[in-house]
């Protein structure tokens, strides 16, 4: 249905009037309003004449009793909750529930805690590491020197030299070292 097809808003408005004048439920402005708009607009009229006879029928028409007896099921009883009582329910849920969740600042001390042990651990460990690099960088650059012999000694004059030689003890981790 294109939207040119729809009634405009007070015939939409007039429609509802209607239907609640069928059923008695229109106020005495409200039913002028809905004549003032039916005697200027023919198709919300013939609506009206149309549904008002449609309507006499059916209240015309006998009640039939069906053939068959029905009943239908019983409701359930609602049990009735006083408010103190559900908001007694719901503090000691909140309790117990408090108990299973940790939730004083404690939790959080601990953790700044934790973190403060772990960086510490953290910078001595770096230390080590730093320390065995530099002994393994100082062991490395020992055996590549290359040996000089003390001033004044001639290689020629039958005087045998050995390289002077400097042993630096390098201690191991766990093992008495570091």
């Amino acid at each position: 249905m294109p939207l040119s097809d729809l009634p405009p808003e007070r015939c939409l408005r007039a429609r509802e009037q209607i239907s609640l004048r069928l059923d008695s439920e229109l106020s005495e402005s409200e039913e002028l309003v809905l004549w003032a708009h039916l005697a200027v607009c023919e198709p919300c009229f013939a609506l009206s004449t149309e549904l008002e006879s449609m309507t006499a029928m059916l209240r015309a028409t006998p009640v039939e009793t069906p053939a068959m007896e029905f009943r239908a099921p019983r409701r359930r009883r609602r049990v009735a909750v006083h408010p103190a009582a559900a908001a007694v329910a719901v503090a000691i849920a909140a309790f117990m529930i408090g108990g299973f969740v940790d939730l004083d600042s404690s939790a959080y001390h601990r953790a700044t805690v934790d973190l403060r042990s772990s960086r510490e651990l953290m910078s001595v460990k770096e230390r080590q590491l730093q320390a065995l690099e530099g002994a393994g960088a100082e062991q490395k650059s020992a055996h590549s020197r290359t040996v000089t012999r003390p001033s004044g000694v001639d290689p020629g004059a039958g005087i045998p030299s050995s390289p002077v030689v400097r042993v630096t003890p390098i201690g191991r981790p766990g093992r008495g070292g570091f």
